[in-house]
């Protein structure tokens, strides 16, 4: 499982956190990050520190958003051939 706590981001990118953090990681840097993960065996993940009063334009939850499609897809890599059988509407 991994945690992602969006407070290491950039405020620039990601202004709706909890404890901004200036010089933090860009979301490209963070997307390449994620996706460097797919070696490991990654069963799910959270994402925390979401602060919607403090993210006007939305940008902060768009890329908390693709952050988790990304590690949903990771988990997803991890689904054996002989579990989709049980994944009901398969």
């Amino acid at each position: 499982m991994t945690q992602l706590d969006l407070d290491v981001m950039d405020t620039s990118d990601c202004p709706g956190v909890c404890f901004p953090t200036p010089g933090g990681m860009r979301n490209r840097q963070l997307m390449t990050f994620l996706r460097a993960l797919r070696a490991l065996n990654i069963m799910g993940g959270a994402i925390v520190e979401y602060t919607p009063d403090y993210d006007p334009t939305d940008s902060t939850a768009t890329m908390a958003s693709q952050a988790a499609y990304e590690i949903m897809a990771l988990a997803l890599d991890n689904v054996e051939a002989e579990d989709e059988e049980h994944i009901p509407g398969r």
